[in-house]
């Protein structure tokens, strides 16, 4: 009897030594490339962005400024270095391509920031936000929300955009 305790005991410690080991694999620390782009890609919606003028310290809530057709637009950040905005549920343009724009990006040495070569954000009819080789600084990224910004010409003045997404 003395022995099946031992046995059982034994057997108790090396399972829990087992499932101890295997849950610090699958806890590991996801790097700042997985966070924001998965391991095949990472969809993001928008929920919220301002501009912040320098010369002026005035602050505009894009998002209370952008038609809804672009406030639910679909952002997707693939690991191969591209990304996409995607039209969301409310389309712009019936008519139109769902991808709106595919640029290339590139995950900064220090993984404090992203460098995005061309990328276009519609802010009106008439009215859009170019992205040119555009340092956009991580503010935050976690698995279920990201947080950017960079320096930008808004209406032909010097801004701070910071632009918040949530995972989808």
């Amino acid at each position: 009897m003395k022995k099946i305790s031992i046995v059982i005991i034994a057997l108790f410690v090396v399972g829990a030594v087992l499932v101890s080991c295997k849950k610090t694999i699958v806890d590991k620390q996801l790097t700042t490339l997985e966070l924001l782009s998965g391991t095949k890609s990472k969809t993001w919606i928008g929920s919220g962005a301002t501009v912040k003028l320098l010369t002026t310290n005035t602050s505009y809530d894009l998002f209370q400024i952008l038609p809804a057709c672009e406030t639910d637009d679909i952002m997707t950040i693939y690991p191969t270095k591209i990304v996409e905005n995607k039209e969301g549920l409310t389309k712009c343009d019936s008519k139109g391509n769902d991808i709106k724009n595919s640029t290339k990006w590139t995950l900064n040495a220090d993984e404090k920031s992203i460098t995005v070569e061309n990328f276009v954000v519609s802010i009106s009819p008439t009215e859009k936000l170019n992205f040119t080789n555009q340092v956009l600084k991580i503010l935050e990224v976690n698995v279920s929300s990201l947080k950017l910004e960079g320096q930008i010409k808004y209406r032909s003045q010097e801004a701070i955009i910071t632009a918040s997404f949530v995972a989808k």
